[in-house]
């Protein structure tokens, strides 16, 4: 991660985001370490921990996530070694997602949460 600037995170973030809209499924696959792992509040109905193991689960957790978040935005991206950490919204609800890094540039972990915006 440290060689990408923030620009260019947020322009691979937004190609991911493009994809999982369009449900492109293969699309995300190549992003995806083969031991991933997906934590969400969102997915609590399937799990009750709301996660989902290896590659196969979570794409079809994000498949099932989909209409959840249309219109989806990046806020922000804040970098670290073999991590980062995004700032998403959509609609009135505002996400942060954890995700690490491996060493092939694919999503290891992601750990989503999510917070109602406050209308100031």
């Amino acid at each position: 991660m440290t060689h990408e600037t923030k620009a260019q995170v947020k322009l691979r973030l937004g190609a991911l985001l493009d994809a999982w809209g369009a449900a492109d499924m293969a699309g995300l696959a190549g992003a995806l370490a083969e031991d991933v792992v997906f934590a969400s509040p969102f997915t609590e109905l399937l799990d009750p921990q709301g996660l989902a193991c290896g590659k196969p689960e979570v794409l079809q957790r994000l498949h099932l996530e989909r209409g959840r978040f249309e219109g989806i935005e990046i806020v922000d991206v804040l970098l670290g070694e073999a991590s980062l950490v995004v700032l998403l919204r959509a609609g009135e609800t505002e996400l942060s997602c954890l995700i690490e890094i491996d060493d092939q540039a694919r999503f290891r972990r992601l750990i989503a949460s999510r917070s109602e915006m406050t209308q100031a």
